[in-house]
């Protein structure tokens, strides 16, 4: 069955839980934290993470995130298809970038991927800090504002939602500056 993972600030610390309450894993970097409940979500087939309300810090260019793919670049947090990571509305849920860092997918086909209702902030770290998916099929952002991502003096640099190739996806009442 699919599963679903909560995602709070314990006493300010992320952490996720089971939808019964059980403590999956805690960390001052909420991207181990959700990376950890993305990876509960794929192993069961899909489901949700659900952010609740609060900022939290994160930082993908760490090299150690759990589970991550091998196809997966140092500074992303992979999502996975048939999941939805959602929050409480933007500005309510903050997701903020303390290193470079991309939430999305890359290297093949993900399908019914989704986004809703947080912000995430890059605090203008440039490169790749975006929400990024490679080949999305019926996938979804609702909701989500994408802030201070703007490049900066990198040949490489970009920001904002950025989805490429694939079909049938929508972007609805999002914004990015």
């Amino acid at each position: 069955p699919p599963a679903d993972v909560i995602v709070a600030l314990s006493d300010g610390t992320p952490t996720a839980y089971r939808s019964d309450g059980t403590q999956i894993v805690q960390d001052a970097n909420a991207a181990i934290v959700i990376q950890e409940a993305a990876n509960l979500v794929n192993d069961n087939g899909g489901g949700s993470v659900a952010l609740g309300g609060g900022t939290f810090p994160i930082n993908a260019s760490v090299t150690s995130l759990p589970g991550k793919p091998g196809n997966a670049p140092g500074n992303q947090i992979p999502m996975y298809s048939n999941m939805t990571l959602c929050g409480q509305g933007m500005g309510a849920t903050v997701l903020k970038a303390t290193g470079e860092t991309q939430i999305g997918s890359t290297g093949g086909t993900i399908d019914n991927l989704h986004y809703r209702d947080f912000t995430f902030d890059g605090q203008n770290r440039g490169g790749q800090t975006t929400i990024y998916s490679e080949g999305p099929n019926r996938c979804s952002a609702e909701r989500v504002a994408v802030i201070n991502a703007g490049a900066r003096s990198s040949s490489y640099s970009r920001g904002g939602i950025i989805w490429r190739t694939g079909q049938y996806n929508k972007i609805i009442n999002c914004y990015a500056e």
